[in-house]
Parts: structure tokens; C-alpha cells; sequence
């Protein structure tokens, strides 16, 4: 269920999804590894022109082709909120190191992160709870950028807390060319 996930956070993600059922919160997985393409397309999204200009001179300085390239060929979503900061390359999904699940209850999406159940159970806490008795992170928690739906292995937010952009850029581009 949970392939294209590194071993690790495979494993750690079954239980978290696990400890959930037991709970009767089901939490459906929805996106685990993500291409850069996709990144981008989300990065993109809710992006002042300027903004997107910027990186396009940072990616270029720092020769970032294959990175520039996924950021030029990306279609924003039809949204004008942003959707996250993390360019491609720089999310944990690239790296197969985290996921993002939704909420079903009663057989319906429940996609408000601050949606009570009948007991008065917030399906989304109970996920990010157990995630984080498991080790991981879990962006429930986050102060600035919260995002209910996300868990990853790592406590950094970006790989560029261990790599830099143009590492990143190579690895990127040998995995996904």
C-alpha cells in the first residue's frame, strides 16, 4: 500500500495508519512520492510572478537546470492560496520520506483539519499524534505553514537542512530523468 516509500518511514507510516484504525480514525493515504514536475506545479501555485522570477535567477546562479526546468514547465493550480514553500527537490515527498493523508468518516472526505467527530475527536490530531509517538514529524503541528494532512520521517523541513540546491538538483535529476 505504502510503496514508493523509503523502507523506514514505510514501515513507520503502516503503523501510524495502524494505530489510527484502532482508534476508528481511518486516514486514506493520498500522495507519497511526489515528482519534482508535481512539486513544482503546487510550489507554483498562489506565486506572485516576482517571487517565481527570483528563483528562476537563483536556480540559473546556482546551475540548477534540472530544478529551473521543472519550475518553468509547472502549471499553478486554479487557487490563489499557496500551497507550500518548498521548491522542487525540497520537500521530504521527493525523497519518499513522507505522506499526506486525508480523513474518512462516515464514508465522507473530511478535509477541514479542525472537524470534530461525534465524540468530539479531531481525526487529523489523532494522526499527527501518533505519528509523533512514532518519531516522525508531523505538520498538524507546525506553527507557521501547519498542514494537517502531512507526516515525514525527518524533523528538518527541507533537505536543504543536509543538502545543497545544487545536490539536490543532481540527485533530483539522476532519479527522476
Amino acid at each position: 500500500m505504502l510503496d514508493l516509500l523509503t523502507d523506514e518511514f514505510g514501515a513507520i507510516a503502516e503503523k501510524v495508519l495502524e494505530n489510527c484504525r484502532q482508534q476508528g480514525i481511518i486516514m486514506i493515504p493520498y500522495e507519497k512520492l511526489r515528482t519534482p514536475a508535481i512539486q513544482a506545479n503546487y510550489w507554483k501555485t498562489g506565486r506572485q510572478e516576482t517571487d517565481i522570477q527570483e528563483t528562476r535567477k537563483r536556480l540559473l546562479q546556482e546551475n540548477c537546470q534540472f530544478l529551473l526546468a521543472c519550475i518553468d514547465n509547472g502549471k499553478p493550480l486554479q487557487r490563489d492560496k499557496q500551497l507550500t514553500n518548498a521548491l522542487p527537490g525540497n520537500s521530504w515527498h521527493q525523497w519518499g520520506e513522507a505522506m499526506d493523508c486525508y480523513w474518512l468518516y462516515n464514508g465522507q472526505k473530511i478535509w477541514d483539519i479542525n472537524y470534530l467527530d461525534a465524540d468530539g475527536r479531531n481525526g487529523y490530531k489523532v494522526y499527527a499524534e501518533e505519528a509523533q509517538k512514532l518519531g516522525l514529524e508531523a505538520g498538524y503541528f507546525w506553527k507557521s505553514f501547519p498542514d494537517g494532512v502531512h507526516i515525514q520521517l525527518r524533523k528538518e523541513s527541507s533537505p536543504l537542512a543536509s543538502y545543497s540546491l545544487k545536490t539536490i538538483n543532481d540527485l533530483m535529476e539522476a532519479y527522476f530523468s
